[in-house]
């Protein structure tokens, strides 16, 4: 079925605002999702969003994983090019993607590996997670640079390396017993060293906690051992890190066991200003069921609104706004994304016209950002 301009912008704002149930609707009228969607597909325009269900959806009603777009934007490059989760990337190679399709950057409009591109955001997780999937170090771009090549000039050589067993790693170097059991993942080990006495909030020469160690390996039965014997007195930290590398799970297991959603660090940031920077959907949300508040700004006076609509992420920009963001507060940053971005400034305008309390109208953009606005 041929798609209309009508449907297909019923499409496109029912993926970007969420809507599930109208996109399942949509698709179950016959809609083509192996179509163009504009400049996207229906899937990479999902992955853009870094919406996982809203992928799933779209994957589990056919989508072709490896599908081009006229502008060669291709699922597995764009969920690269677009720095999403390791859940999104893992989702993709798992259903098939080609993991060393060529794809174009929407940022730089230059064609290459997925690798490449991991390379070149300077993506490390990333690229190590696609040459354990059997990424091609040496396969050739357009350009005649290789992930290999790139690696080399850039100075990034580990980044093609398949990560070592932990026992042999650096980051054992000045770990205690307990630090060093728990980055082995040698659980029973840990478990004996707790029982005989050993301080389970005790920071390496590293300054790395135990339960810190934990959240870096993404380890949640090792983050509730520790939880058994006193840990929960360094939760504010390994929550911070939690939220930073996108552990879903361990967040939502510290939160259960008393980590403080509004707590302000040292630094300045909050975990759900950090959850906004990492934009992960599932714990922004997690975050904002368990009582985040929405308007929460760090040092510099930024709002978790303001912070999203600079990383031009038009999905949880609308998630705040529906939570309640004060849009006011956040004024300056979506000028600014709405000047950017032609999606984002019809998504603004229709802000205006359902009366949002927006300092100047929509049609006062032709003024310099920020006048009229309060000072940061």
């Amino acid at each position: 079925m041929v798609s209309s301009e009508d449907q297909k912008k019923q499409l496109r704002g029912a993926i970007i605002n969420n809507r599930l149930e109208e996109v399942k609707n949509i698709i179950t009228k016959g809609y083509d999702l192996n179509s163009p969607l504009f400049q996207w597909t229906p899937l990479t325009y999902a992955i853009t969003c870094k919406n996982l269900e809203m992928i799933q959806l779209i994957l589990d009603n056919q989508a072709d994983i490896n599908f081009e777009s006229p502008q060669k934007y291709v699922p597995l490059y764009t969920a690269i090019d677009y720095n999403c989760s390791l859940e999104v990337i893992q989702l993709l190679i798992n259903r098939g993607a080609d993991i060393n399709q060529l794809g174009r950057s929407f940022f730089n409009d230059k064609i290459n590996t997925p690798l490449s591109r991991a390379i070149q955001n300077n993506n490390l997780q990333a690229a190590h997670l696609l040459v354990e999937n059997g990424a091609d170090v040496h396969k050739p771009n357009p350009d005649g640079t290789t992930a290999g090549s790139l690696a080399h000039d850039l100075d990034r050589a580990d980044f093609i390396k398949e990560k070592p067993p932990q026992e042999n790693n650096d980051s054992l170097k000045g770990c205690t017993p307990l630090t060093a059991a728990i980055l082995s993942g040698k659980l029973d080990e840990a478990k004996l060293l707790l029982e005989s006495g050993v301080n389970s909030c005790k920071p390496d020469s590293n300054k790395q906690t135990p339960l810190v160690a934990a959240v870096r390996c993404k380890n949640l039965e090792a983050v509730a051992l520790l939880l058994c014997y006193k840990a929960n007195l360094t939760i504010p930290t390994a929550f911070l890190e939690a939220v930073n590398l996108q552990c879903t799970e361990i967040v939502k297991y510290l939160l259960e066991n008393g980590a403080k959603i509004n707590k302000t660090y040292r630094d300045g940031s909050t975990p759900f200003i950090k959850a906004i920077e990492t934009e992960n959907l599932a714990i922004i949300e997690e975050l904002l069921h368990t009582g985040a508040q929405v308007d929460l700004a760090n040092r510099e006076g930024k709002t978790p609104l303001a912070v999203a609509a600079s990383k031009r992420n038009i999905l949880i920009v609308n998630h705040l706004i529906e939570a309640g963001a004060s849009v006011s507060l956040a004024r300056q940053e979506l000028e600014e994304f709405a000047n950017d971005d032609e999606d984002f400034d019809l998504y603004y305008q229709d802000l205006v016209e359902r009366g949002e309390q927006i300092v100047a109208p929509v049609s006062n953009r032709g003024l310099p950002l920020g006048a009229n606005a309060t000072a940061d």
